[in-house]
């Protein structure tokens, strides 16, 4: 099955996706809802899951991991930070190599990153640090499987 997205006001944003994930993945980042071949929304970015969608318990899957993602990469974007944000991760893996990789040891680097006093003018948002881990275990390091 293909899959489309559309965003708010009905503009084509991607089309011809083989994947639910990747057009889950393309909604999230392009603001949009993704529609199957028959022009069904089985998934959108502000409602969630098309809980009328037919055999929709077969094909959902959590999306809470993309959303942190997301929420992290716009921080960073919003921020200026990216530059920072990928030294911090490339400093971290070299200080790791022969070592054990843990979620702790990123979870602690991403907080005292941004704990260190660059943000003290910025709004953070409460959950940050964990989207900022997920965020880093998701795209940095390829320690996720899927999503």
């Amino acid at each position: 099955m293909k899959y489309t997205c559309y965003d708010w006001n009905g503009n084509k944003k991607a089309d011809n996706i083989d994947n639910l994930k990747d057009a889950v993945r393309e909604a999230l980042r392009l603001d949009c809802e993704v529609h199957d071949e028959n022009g069904d929304i089985i998934y959108s970015k502000w409602d969630g899951w098309n809980g009328d969608y037919p055999e929709i318990e077969k094909r959902w899957f959590p999306v809470a991991d993309m959303e942190m993602v997301n929420k992290a990469k716009n921080f960073i974007e919003k921020t200026g930070m990216f530059y920072e944000w990928c030294k911090l991760q490339s400093d971290q893996f070299s200080k790791r190599i022969g070592k054990e990789w843990l979620h702790s040891d990123r979870w602690s680097a991403a907080y005292d990153w941004v704990n260190d006093g660059r943000f003290a003018n910025v709004d953070v948002p409460e959950d940050i640090v964990n989207c900022l881990v997920e965020e880093w275990e998701t795209n940095a390091i390829h320690l996720k499987v899927g999503i």
